[in-house]
């Protein structure tokens, strides 16, 4: 499978859209690096250059982003020893998306 073909779920389990209009508002989820030696986490959408500047963007991602980060620190403080490491798959990095709501 290719990173691009996971998206596709995630994404649109994420779309949020008004009830009331049937309007599309904005997607929500996060983008788990794994087998890093350090967390990564990130927003689960493109650049949005086409709304940069302009004082329309949503933030939501970037703090579900945060978030999620905090959460995985957590559960990492709470499971394992501080001297722990996560462990690199053979093949590499990879990337995990799913959605926060």
């Amino acid at each position: 499978m290719f990173h691009d073909q996971g998206h596709i779920p995630v994404k649109l389990a994420g779309f949020n859209v008004d009830p009331a209009t049937g309007k599309w508002q904005a997607i929500s989820g996060v983008n788990i690096t794994l087998g890093l030696p350090i967390l990564r986490t990130s927003v689960d959408h493109g650049t949005a250059f086409d709304i940069a500047g302009r004082g329309i963007a949503n933030a939501d991602s970037l703090v579900d982003a945060i978030e999620y980060a905090m959460r995985l620190v957590e559960g990492r403080r709470n499971k394992a020893a501080p001297d722990a490491r996560l462990a690199a798959p053979a093949d590499g990095a990879a990337n995990a998306v799913l959605s926060t709501r």
